[in-house]
């Protein structure tokens, strides 16, 4: 059995009520034709209970997840991250910013690799080639003055971001891994708004391997303020580590 909820900052969390022993399993979120991985949404089970937590999902839109085991397939029911309908996030979900997208101004660059050699006395050149690649592009966004700061932590990173939006968003994927390579904003701000030309290139999520934590620290510290260690040993005495991940600090 498969159940889904979604917690803050966007994130959906997906427990799966066991996992066959000794037998690979994946896990994928859909909406319509644009299938994913979760992060960690890869490996052979161990007869217990699973406990991921996705940020890769479109906002707005009916999603669905599905447990894959051999022959065992689960799917959950759908589940709504409702959310901005562009945004920018650090790989792991735990910085987000939203940006208003600016229609009409996406721009695509597929990587064409080839190189062309002249050779005396050919009227044609001898052409070295390989498969072209994803390539990238430009988006136009603009990002409220108050949420500057939320800005400036996504994109000084320098590796890789994802950006997640409200299908449909013209031709190109709803959800996407992206290294930012250029940033410009030219003229002056206008009504509490910054314009921002943002030049990418599509990138692979780099750590799809790795399972994310459904809660910050910050949430941890909040529920337990004020309260010792050996209170913490007592309200959790006999609760396994699988239990305490599932713990929703926010309603503790």
């Amino acid at each position: 059995m498969i159940s889904v909820s979604v917690l803050s900052e966007y994130k959906t969390q997906i427990i799966v009520s066991s996992a066959p022993a000794g037998v690979a399993w994946t896990l994928t979120g859909q909406w319509e034709d644009f299938v994913w991985t979760v992060p960690g949404g890869e490996g052979v089970g161990d007869g217990g209970q699973l406990h991921l937590t996705d940020v890769l999902a479109p906002t707005n839109v009916p999603v669905v997840y599905t447990f894959r085991a051999g022959g065992t397939v689960d799917v959950s029911a759908p589940v709504v991250i409702v959310g901005p309908r562009f945004m920018l996030q650090l790989l792991d979900g735990s910085a987000t910013v939203e940006a208003q997208f600016m229609l009409g101004s996406i721009g695509l660059e597929l990587d064409v690799h080839q190189e062309l050699f002249y050779i005396p006395n050919r009227s044609r050149p001898a052409i070295r080639y390989s498969e072209t690649g994803d390539g990238g592009g430009e988006f136009r966004v603009r990002v409220k003055h108050d949420d500057r700061a939320r800005f400036d932590e996504v994109i000084r990173s320098g590796g890789p971001v994802v950006y997640r939006s409200t299908p449909p968003i013209e031709d190109i994927a709803p959800v996407e891994t992206v290294q930012i390579s250029r940033l410009v904003s030219n003229g002056l701000p206008r009504s509490g708004k910054r314009d921002w030309l943002i030049t990418y290139t599509f990138a692979d999520y780099p750590t799809l391997e790795q399972r994310l934590g459904g809660f910050p620290w910050d949430d941890f510290d909040a529920a337990l303020a004020g309260q010792t260690w050996n209170q913490f040993d007592t309200r959790f005495a006999g609760a396994s580590w699988d239990q305490f991940d599932l713990t929703d600090w926010l309603a503790l």
